[in-house]
């Protein structure tokens, strides 16, 4: 059997900007695929802030409105993939992780 090449391009669109992703959340669909929902953690913007003063014109206390604030999980983008590509991804992954540890290891 002769040797066979494939070659692969990658074409990008022009307003290609990966998203920055703290997480993900995911599971099985219905139909055994695997489904990872990237997600950006931070904590939540108040609806208001109210600010005092005292005699002196200084701010003396800041609340916000609501006091407590929710943690906000903004979906970023999300990927759907066959438990063939979810392996193939596991080893690539992993892969990168003994890559990053060793250049850590070896920057120690």
């Amino acid at each position: 059997m002769e040797n066979r090449r494939l070659e692969v391009k990658y074409i990008f669109n022009e307003d290609y900007n990966p998203d920055y992703a703290t997480g993900a959340y995911g599971g099985l669909s219905p139909n055994g695929d695997i489904v990872m929902n990237f997600y950006q953690e931070r904590s939540a913007i108040p609806n208001s802030t109210i600010v005092e003063f005292d005699e002196n014109g200084r701010a003396s206390s800041v609340k916000n409105k609501p006091e407590i604030l929710p943690v906000i999980r903004y979906i970023v983008s999300g990927v759907t993939m066959n438990l063939d590509a979810a392996k193939q991804l596991n080893i690539w992954l992993n892969g990168l992780i003994e890559q990053a540890e060793k250049g850590i290891e070896n920057a120690e």
